[in-house]
């Protein structure tokens, strides 16, 4: 494989073009073209290759790629090759993982529905039980094309409602009549757009001189600024061109892209008049709210007011005549802090704009929040259509996004913000940061990182697991790390107040996540299930329920552990008649069979099932942990960050169920039951006279 970091990466150029006539992986036509993405396609053709894992990489890659995944990071040059390359692996290993199609005999329908008093046509593509459909969503893309009709080209469509196996679909009379009754080939399309718009974004970077001091390398050697990309969808084949024709001798900021549209600053009200803070929260405030282009870290714990804190200084910076763009790795994490937001500040829709996806459902998102989000639904001879009606951008105060759909927008944005904020950062590779950046910020925003770096950490697939290939550090991880970010509260404040647990919940991940930093408050409703009959020890709202159960393996994935599911139903039902409802609990499975298993036996009730993922950013009053694995292979367990984010949903009573004598060869478990043995609220269950 020919890659190094200067020219392995490289956009094609025209000459190039003829590569890619004999690429039809996956039956697409590939748009994101760099010469190391086209290579590796064409090596994986060549060898059959199904799955890109570190073995394939290591076959058909040459050792320069490894030197690149290997290096250490100093400065925005090293860690641009490196992101660009991150970017090129996820969209061959994305590609290839949907290169075989998900059914050979999906069938095409049409039927009349009812909307809006009138009746239209409706078209739904049906998948069978043995088809792959799992994942599939609205606003994915199907590529497919008639079963052994070769020569017919594929047509794409997009997913508009998914109903089990069957999926509604936009598209035209014309094409229906092309596949109605006949047997379909189906395959998921890649988003090309989503890894193009990434690599653009992060190689714009290392020629964005006046970014540089925002994102914190010790070793930032003096770059020349040159060209930058105004709206990063531009045709790529002509990106390399404008790097080696820009003016080597030209100093520019890029300032003019963006204009000083401000509001006119209003009088500021007493503050804190709505809310206790404490002093850390104010101090916090203070420095979020500075008049400075220096980039600030909040450390915020479970439970601290980490999101309260950031919505009160974002509202304070709207107020002195600033503006906001506000992001967040998920679309969990942006509705929460945009429904706070809104509460908070009392914006208007004027005001504040949430962001969103075309690909997203409108009746998904809190009605709350509806009338921010710039969309109206028409009606469609097939589906309902979202249709952004947003112009421009200009004239919010506020902008919250997540950050994979803020630069999508970036051409409807011409006025300055002057701070950009990153709402639970941790969870976010730090390209995805570098993406935003690169679109929106100037030399005089301010970057401001919200997050806790214990609790999980962005999501990598397989191949880039590796703790020294760094794609699992974010940003928040690194710039925490460093010694000038935790001597100085002028760039980095940790809150340590914690609302949220009893404190011998919170004593716990305290201990061992926080060098013990954080600080119970009182609170009356903390004791509130300390009767619970369940319990050793009435004061001690905290549980470790030792079973010996078979571990049994599903696919190559999944596990589940029919013992432990009995404990967790049995508590459940012992705890339910302690409780309003059924929402005040939650039962985190690692494993998806594990989840089913449960979830089967609880179905007339509103108690959420789910694993570690689904609950991060959420908390509960009571949340039931099954460990599922025993033995010494122990999986997702092992992960500290993982264990961290599970018991720090609990409320007010946590309960483990798990194989000790297995879990106790993980220090962080180990530390838990002794823990729990110390209090003596470590139960044997079988063995130990004991009920709930």
């Amino acid at each position: 494989m020919y890659y190094t970091p200067h020219n392995g990466g490289h956009i094609l150029n025209k000459k190039s073009q003829h590569y890619l006539a004999n690429i039809d992986l996956n039956q697409q036509e590939w748009r994101f073209k760099t010469m190391f993405v086209i290579e590796l396609f064409d090596r994986c053709k060549e060898n059959k290759v199904e799955v890109l894992n570190v073995n394939a990489l290591k076959e058909l890659a040459q050792p320069e790629i490894w030197k690149t995944l290997n290096s250490t990071v100093t400065n925005a040059k090293t860690a641009a090759e490196k992101f660009m390359l991150f970017v090129q692996i996820n969209f061959v290993a994305d590609s290839l993982a949907h290169q075989n199609p998900i059914s050979l005999k999906a069938r095409l329908s049409a039927r009349q529905m009812k909307r809006w008093s009138t009746s239209v046509q409706v078209y739904e593509i049906k998948f069978s039980d043995d088809d792959k459909t799992q994942g599939l969503r609205r606003g994915m893309i199907l590529a497919f094309r008639v079963l052994g009709d070769n020569a017919m080209p594929k047509k794409l469509f997009e997913i508009t409602r998914v109903d089990g196996l069957t999926c509604c679909l936009r598209m035209g009379w014309s094409d229906y009549d092309k596949y109605k009754d006949k047997d379909l080939v189906v395959w998921i399309n890649v988003n090309y757009k989503l890894y193009e718009v990434q690599y653009v974004c992060i190689k714009d970077i290392v020629y964005k001189k006046q970014i540089h001091n925002k994102l914190c390398f010790e070793d930032s050697p003096k770059i020349k600024a040159g060209y930058s990309t105004d709206y990063v969808t531009r045709e790529l084949m002509h990106h390399d061109q404008y790097y080696n024709n820009r003016n080597d001798n030209s100093e520019t900021d890029d300032d003019d892209d963006f204009q000083e549209i401000t509001a006119p600053k209003q009088r500021q009200p007493a503050f804190y008049n709505k809310v206790e803070y404490n002093a850390v929260q104010k101090k916090a405030v203070d420095e979020l709210t500075k008049d400075t282009d220096s980039t600030f870290v909040l450390f915020g714990p479970p439970g601290t007011g980490k999101t309260v804190t950031l919505v009160e200084a974002i509202v304070r910076i709207v107020r002195n005549g600033g503006r906001v763009l506000v992001c967040a790795p998920s679309n969990k994490a942006a509705d929460v802090i945009a429904e706070m937001l809104i509460k908070r500040g009392q914006y208007e829709p004027k005001q504040l704009l949430r962001l969103i996806s075309q690909n997203r459902d409108y009746n998904d998102i809190s009605l709350s929040i509806r009338k921010h989000c710039g969309v109206e639904i028409m009606p469609t001879p097939e589906e309902p259509i979202q249709y952004f009606v947003v112009k421009s951008l200009n004239y919010y105060d506020i902008v919250v996004s997540t950050l994979g759909t803020a630069p999508n927008f970036r051409k409807f944005n011409q006025r300055r913000f002057s701070h950009i904020v990153v709402d639970e950062a941790g969870q976010a590779p730090e390209m995805e940061i570098w993406t935003t950046l690169s679109t929106y910020a100037d030399n005089k925003a301010r970057l401001i990182l919200a997050g806790d770096p214990q609790q999980l950490g962005p999501y990598a697939i397989q191949l880039l697991e590796k703790p020294e290939y760094g794609y699992k550090d974010s940003m928040l991880t690194r710039l925490m790390a460093r010694q000038d970010f935790q001597k100085d509260q002028t760039k980095m404040i940790q809150l340590h107040h914690s609302y949220r647990a009893h404190r011998h919940i919170l004593s716990c991940y305290s201990r061992l996540f926080y060098n013990n930093s954080l600080i119970p408050t009182k609170n009356k409703d903390h004791s509130s299930l300390e009767n619970w009959k369940g319990l050793r020890v009435p004061s001690f709202p905290f549980l470790f329920i030792d079973v010996d159960g078979e571990c049994q393996q599903h696919g190559d994935e999944s596990f589940s552990n029919a013992a432990e599911m009995l404990v967790i139903l049995q508590v459940t039902n012992s705890i339910r008649q302690h409780l309003r409802n059924d929402d005040e609990i939650g039962i985190v499975s690692p494993y998806r069979h594990q989840s089913a298993l449960i979830q089967s036996h609880l179905k007339d009730s509103n108690i959420t099932v789910a694993s570690v993922e689904k609950f991060q950013g959420s908390e509960r009053r009571v949340i039931l942990i099954t460990a599922v694995r025993n033995g010494m292979r122990l999986g997702f367990l092992k992960d500290p960050r993982r264990l961290n984010t599970a018991i720090s949903r609990a409320q007010h009573l946590l309960i483990i169920v798990g194989h000790a004598e297995s879990l106790e060869n993980i220090p962080h478990w180990e530390q838990i039951i002794r823990y729990c043995k110390d209090n003596n609220s470590f139960v044997q269950y079988g063995l130990d006279d004991w009920s709930c």
